[in-house]
């Protein structure tokens, strides 16, 4: 990103472009992470997003107390057997899915700062609008070419701007209302319920 935004990345496709045009590029990147956040608030998204969490947690809950009720030999011909211990599974995959969330949470907000910055002070400077040592033209060419890079210098700081804005509605990404339900039975709307049914059905044939 810090050489896209400065006008030298060297990626294929974009190393052909000019400064202006790479800075629009690192802007489009940055929208996409706007979109994703925006995408991840959204309300029926959010909902999903918590009830699959917590299915999940219920049935690693599941497995890990059943599992103590299923001895497991060590090796065959060995009486010897071991007893699972249960080891608060759905407990830990909430705080494991708690630590995901806002380790997500802290890389978006952490990126967007990093390179709205890093846009905002390369193109507020001066130097974007300084014709170069070996222009070559009369005085009216050098001073079209001097107000053609402040009209570049403004569209993209227009464009950082607005970026900005975006992002300022979706930065505080917080938690669906229903993150700490539990789910105690398979009753979301994903399907799940009729595909266990069905399958007990078959089985039962």
């Amino acid at each position: 990103m810090e050489f896209l935004i400065q006008g030298r990345s060297k990626e294929d496709g974009i190393k052909a472009l000019d400064a202006a045009s790479q800075a629009r590029v690192a802007v489009q990147r940055l929208r996409q992470m706007t979109g994703t956040l925006k995408y991840m608030q959204d309300k029926d998204i959010a909902d999903i997003f918590a009830r699959e969490k917590n299915r999940i947690g219920v049935i690693i809950g599941h497995i890990d107390e059943q599992l103590t009720k299923t001895p497991r030999k060590s090796s065959p011909g060995v009486g010897k057997s071991f007893t699972w211990v249960k080891q608060d599974l759905q407990k830990e995959w909430n705080k494991y899915m708690d630590f995901t969330f806002e380790h997500a949470r802290k890389r978006a907000t952490d990126f967007m700062a990093t390179w709205l910055k890093a846009l905002k002070e390369e193109w507020e400077s001066s130097k974007k609008t300084e014709v170069a040592k070996d222009f070559k033209g009369n005085a009216q060419a050098k001073q079209n070419k001097k107000k053609e890079l402040e009209q570049t210098q403004k569209d993209i700081l227009a464009l950082v701007k607005k970026t900005e804005d975006e992002w300022d509605k979706v930065k505080d990404w917080k938690k669906p209302a229903n993150w700490n339900e539990k789910d105690e039975e398979d009753t979301g709307d994903d399907g799940a319920d009729q595909e266990d049914q069905e399958a007990a059905g078959q089985d039962a044939v």
